[in-house]
């Protein structure tokens, strides 16, 4: 009887704790965006839907991506806590952990070259709510990039 009682709360709390898992892109592709943030504040891209919740302003490219490629993915490996676990031509996915309890969060970094820039995101595994932790790290990313020349900014 107790089991039939907590059994809906369980389930709940799971749905609730997954509530954003992501995997990474298989393979490029010729429709070169990434996947949008869930409705969660749990996520910041620079393709978001819902801007005020977890939009970030463009990544311009200011040298050509074959140059900047290298860079980038240095950049990115530099991260405290970040790993990069796949990469492919003009796309990697960076697995990054939290300081305190190591919880997992991914970083994504896409290349669009036809229009010079580059598509970030980075999310929660778990969780409703970040604290900003995501938004941080790409604004980390983009401070780190606009210094070494990458992409467009002020120095």
């Amino acid at each position: 009887m107790v089991a039939l009682r907590i059994a809906p709360a369980l389930i709940t709390l799971m749905f609730t704790l997954s509530a954003c898992i992501w995997i990474p892109a298989r393979d490029p592709d010729s429709e070169r965006g990434l996947y949008w943030c869930p409705p969660l504040p749990n996520c910041a891209s620079t393709e978001s839907l819902i801007p005020y919740l977890h939009g970030t302003g463009p990544f311009i490219l200011k040298m050509p991506l074959e140059e900047a490629w290298p860079i980038i993915k240095e950049t990115v490996e530099e991260m405290e806590r970040t790993e990069v676990a796949t990469e492919w031509d003009g796309y990697l996915y960076a697995k990054a952990y939290s300081r305190v309890f190591h919880f997992l969060d991914f970083l994504e970094v896409l290349a669009i070259p036809e229009e010079g820039r580059l598509s970030v995101r980075s999310s929660s595994m778990l969780g409703i709510t970040d604290f900003w932790v995501n938004y941080r790290r790409v604004e980390r990313l983009r401070s780190a990039l606009i210094k070494k020349g990458v992409i467009e900014g002020e120095n």
